[in-house]
């Protein structure tokens, strides 16, 4: 039965902020007050968390519903749980990547990157973060700089002001650390089993909507330098790369011989996979007729 005491402790307003929130773990003690039984699950938050899925694949963003009343909060909160609840299930890495960086892409567009820095700091706390505002500046712990922050060159520490163990941080790049504590979270997910129909359906679902999606891989032409061959593992394993690995796996690939088309082919192995702007990137890249960059500065790149 749902713990009667920990849900009196949730009025209206902090289910509404949870449900802009929902990987706090407020949010999460919430949903499992409510709902500690996979009968108790609304159908109406499983119907919610197929259409999140697919619209993952389908914009590599989610529908986020901005709420007032508390059973739309609810409901919105507890599709998120759903959907990490059938990602758990499925335990596929290229579903789970592709969703939960839409998920944190998406957050981060609505409620994340809008917060005042006084707003954001407080949700870092919740999350867990060591950060402290002080004379307009946030300070964020080196360890949870380097266990959070994103792979482009930009955020190297060695680019970083540090002080005292702490690295000084704009609010955006805050927002962006938090954006990645969430993308983590969903490739973080442990395999569990499901009993109810409902849920097993919508597994089913995800399972055959997202198969046209998944890409064939294809062996490289010729010896691959080990740069390339790590870039190229990375890929076939739907990890998220660096703007820089994407870049530099472009030029080789033109060097190579290969087609725009067969390029874009390829990236579709990427989470976060936009077929518009891959093709564009890549055009752009073939026209300007960059050269592979030196030893020295691929090193740089990380």
């Amino acid at each position: 039965m749902p713990n009667s005491d920990a849900l009196e402790s949730f009025d209206k307003s902090k289910i509404i902020y949870l449900s802009k929130f929902p990987f706090l773990e407020e949010a999460k003690t919430l949903f499992l007050s409510k709902y500690n039984d996979e009968e108790r699950i609304p159908f109406l938050a499983i119907k919610k968390a197929v259409e999140k899925v697919k619209s993952a694949f389908l914009s590599s963003r989610i529908p986020i519903a901005v709420v007032e009343g508390e059973f739309d909060a609810l409901l919105e909160l507890s599709s998120y749980y759903v959907v990490r609840l059938l990602l758990s299930f499925l335990n596929n890495n290229f579903i789970t990547s592709r969703v939960g960086i839409a998920f944190a892409k998406s957050y981060y567009d609505k409620f994340i990157v809008v917060l005042q820095e006084e707003e954001l700091v407080d949700l870092a706390k919740r999350l867990g973060f060591d950060v402290f505002l002080d004379k307009g500046k946030i300070y964020l712990h080196v360890v949870d700089y380097i266990k959070y922050k994103p792979k482009a060159v930009e955020y190297k520490l060695f680019y970083k002001n540090l002080k005292h163990g702490y690295v000084e941080l704009s609010k955006h790049e805050l927002a962006r650390l938090i954006q990645e504590y969430i993308t983590l979270s969903f490739l973080k997910l442990k395999k569990v089993e499901l009993k109810r129909k409902a849920l097993l359906n919508a597994a089913k679902e995800i399972v055959e909507f997202s198969s046209s999606f998944i890409p064939k891989t294809r062996k490289i032409k010729g010896k691959t330098p080990p740069c390339i061959e790590r870039i190229l593992k990375r890929l076939y394993k739907h990890e998220n790369l660096s703007h820089y690995e994407r870049w530099v796996l472009a030029i080789y690939l033109i060097k190579k011989g290969y087609s725009d088309e067969e390029i874009v082919e390829l990236y579709k192995n990427l989470p976060d996979f936009d077929k518009k702007k891959t093709s564009y990137q890549i055009s752009h890249i073939r026209k300007k007729g960059y050269s592979m960059p030196s030893k020295e500065k691929m090193i740089s790149y990380g």
